[in-house]
């Protein structure tokens, strides 16, 4: 066996350990959310997994997609808050209308940027429908831009 071929071998047995190890953590912490559940609420365990699986039973397989295979209607995303900001380049105390892109896949959409005190800022998207920054996420960034000039940005809040 050439040592190309041990090296893929060992580097595909890592990978799989690590999956290994992400499921039993994920089961893990399901499980520990479950028991708390059923503490704080005074319900039986029973009744506490009752919960989750209904409540499972509901999120989509598919984003876009109902359990009943009827499409979705996504919300669209229209403002954020972003904390821990920088600024590259002195930026107006009141709102000032820049692109704020959030996701690499998905280009800046136009938003209206106000500054919340340091480090903070929100952004309301006016771009409607087919300018909308995508589906977004606390602990993403967002980027803020004037043309093709970043200006700064923040990490998305929850």
């Amino acid at each position: 066996m050439s040592l190309r071929s041990k090296i893929a071998t060992i580097t595909t047995l890592l990978v799989l350990a690590a999956i290994v190890v992400n499921t039993l953590l994920q089961t893990y912490a399901a499980r520990q959310a479950v028991l708390q559940q059923a503490r704080d609420g005074g319900d039986s365990i029973a009744a506490a997994l009752a919960r989750a699986v209904a409540f499972a039973a509901e999120v989509p397989a598919q984003p876009g997609e109902s359990p009943d295979g009827r499409a979705q209607t996504r919300r669209l995303v229209t403002e954020l808050v972003a904390g821990e900001s920088s600024w590259l380049e002195p930026v107006p105390d009141g709102p000032f209308e820049c692109l704020v892109q959030c996701r690499a896949q998905r280009g800046p959409a136009p938003a209206v940027v106000t500054p919340l005190g340091p480090g903070r800022f929100s952004a309301r998207f006016t771009g409607g429908p087919d300018r909308s920054p995508g589906p977004i996420s606390p602990g993403q960034p967002a980027v803020c831009y004037a043309a093709d000039r970043v200006l700064g940005g923040g990490w998305i809040e929850g």
